[in-house]
This record gives structure tokens, sequence and C-alpha cells, in this order.
């Protein structure tokens, strides 16, 4: 649970509690800023060890997906791709060596560059960056090392992209 507050410049300060891996109530402070996306890009990738999980779903139904397939996502909007992952051939028992977390952002000179990384599996977004509603059906779900990532949702300005897999 957070409370937020408004800073001089703006961005928002939220401080609250949350459960660790082990359960223990820690402190956390984290600070949220609106900015301007650009280029207009969304994409929503996830990650399963059961690819009929996420492939016999509509694109845009996240909801009837269930949370136990799903071992990871990566977020692109505009400039940033922000993901998790969990290994799911490690199983859930709070170890954090489990987990992934990763953030990139795109660089001036247009290419990709992560910024921050927690855990040691290597998430696909350089693989990912490319998406587009023009690009390649096929190219837009693929599997890897035994993992099933598929695009769920991917919009361009005002469009949505129609004819995903599903």
């Amino acid at each position: 649970t957070g409370l937020c507050r408004t800073l001089p410049n703006g961005d928002e300060l939220e401080r609250g509690a949350m459960r660790d891996p082990e359960g223990v109530m820690r402190p956390y402070e984290e600070i949220w800023r609106d900015e301007i996306v650009t280029p207009l890009r969304a994409a929503v990738f996830v990650c399963s060890q059961n690819a009929s999980a996420i492939y016999s779903t509509s694109v845009g139904d996240i909801d009837t997906i269930l949370p136990h397939e799903i071992c990871g996502m990566i977020v692109r909007a505009g400039t940033w791709f922000q993901g998790v992952f969990r290994n799911p051939q490690l199983g859930i028992d709070g170890d954090q060596r489990l987990f992934t977390a990763e953030r990139w952002r795109l660089t001036n000179d247009g290419t990709w560059q992560r910024i921050f990384r927690t855990g040691k599996y290597n998430l696909p977004v350089e693989r990912l960056n490319s998406a587009s509603v023009s690009t390649a059906l096929e190219d837009l779900s693929f599997s890897e090392g035994g993992l099933y990532w598929r695009c769920i949702e991917l919009y361009e300005g005002e469009t949505i992209a129609k004819g995903l897999p599903s």
C-alpha cells in the first residue's frame, strides 16, 4: 500500500510498504513521472511454457489467460521497454535469482540500451523492438528455449493491429 504526494517539479513520490519474497513487509519509495510517449507505439508480449495457454486466446483478451500459465511479460511504450520474467522450470520459492526484471530505452541514435537489470535471464527485447502493425505476423510470436512468446496487444498511433495470430 502506498501514498503519493506531488513534488515541486511535478513528479509523484509514492511511499508505502509491500511484502518481499519472504513475506516480510518492507518500506519502499518510487518516483512517478509523466512522459510524452513518442513514437506512438505500444506492444504487450507474454511468455509461457505452455503454448496453448497463450495461443488459444484472442488478441487483446489477456483476461482469459490463467495467471499461473504466464512466466513473463514485456511491455513497450514509445521509447521504453520494461519486462519481468520468472523461470518456470525452477519453481516459485522466493529465490530472487529465479526472477529477472529489465528496463530498456531507445537512444537518440536509434539503438536500444538496457538501463536496468536484475536477475540472470536475458529478455528478448532486441528481438521484439521492431514489432509494428506492418510486421510480418510470424515475427510477432516465437519460441525460444522451450518458452513461447506472443504479442497480445499492438498499437501505433490510433491504429490497433488487426489479424494477429490467435
